[in-house]
């Protein structure tokens, strides 16, 4: 199942108009729509806001993130999570290994 038809279903459950739930996230609606029909992926970078506004209980957002991942194919959450990792690390804060996970040194 697609990340856009789980959220669909989520506000529908809600009883949410896409309007309002992208005033809730802080998106367009028409951002909302596309991402429902899927024309277009969640955005990674709001992807846990959008699934905690929905205030789900914790298997229903673990599955939405999931979903979030794999509409990215899992590459640039990596990056993502990487570069954010690298920021921390410019700023003193946290662990940073040498090299990115599951990634072959050439």
């Amino acid at each position: 199942m697609a990340f856009g038809t789980v959220l669909a279903r989520h506000l529908a459950r809600l009883k949410w108009s896409q309007r309002s739930y992208a005033k809730r996230v802080g998106a367009s609606q028409s951002l909302v729509a596309r991402v429902i029909s899927g024309s277009r992926r969640p955005p990674l970078d709001a992807a846990a806001h959008w699934i905690r506004t929905l205030e789900l209980p914790d298997d229903a957002a673990a599955e939405l993130a999931h979903l979030a991942v794999q509409a990215h194919g899992g590459e640039q959450l990596l990056e993502l999570a990487w570069t954010r990792r690298m920021r921390a690390a410019d700023h003193g804060q946290g662990y940073v290994p040498n090299r990115l996970p599951g990634r072959v040194r050439r």
